[in-house]
C-alpha cells in the first residue's frame, strides 16, 4: 500500500497527502521524475472529458510560458 494513501475523507487530509506526494516527487532524480510524468500524464489527461482536457492543456501551456519567463507557476503547496 502506498504511503501516500489518503488518511481519511476530509479535504485537509487529502491536501496534506498531495503536498507530501509533490515533495517526494521532487526528491526523485530528474530521469525518474520524467518517467513518472510520462507514465501518469497521458492516462490522467486522456480520462478527462474533451472540454475539460482542452481547458487543462490550455492552462498548462500558460504555465509553461510563465515558467519560461521565470514567473511564478501553480503549486499545490501553500506559499510556493
Amino acid at each position: 500500500m502506498s504511503r501516500f494513501k489518503e488518511r481519511g475523507h476530509g479535504a485537509r487530509e487529502a491536501h496534506q497527502t498531495e503536498i507530501e506526494l509533490v515533495e517526494e516527487f521532487f526528491r526523485l532524480p530528474e530521469d525518474a521524475r520524467l518517467g513518472v510524468l510520462r507514465t501518469l500524464f497521458p492516462r490522467a489527461i486522456a480520462s478527462l472529458p474533451a472540454e475539460k482536457r482542452a481547458g487543462f492543456l490550455a492552462a498548462l501551456e500558460q504555465e509553461f510560458e510563465r515558467a519560461r519567463h521565470g514567473l511564478h507557476t501553480y503549486d499545490v503547496r501553500p506559499g510556493l
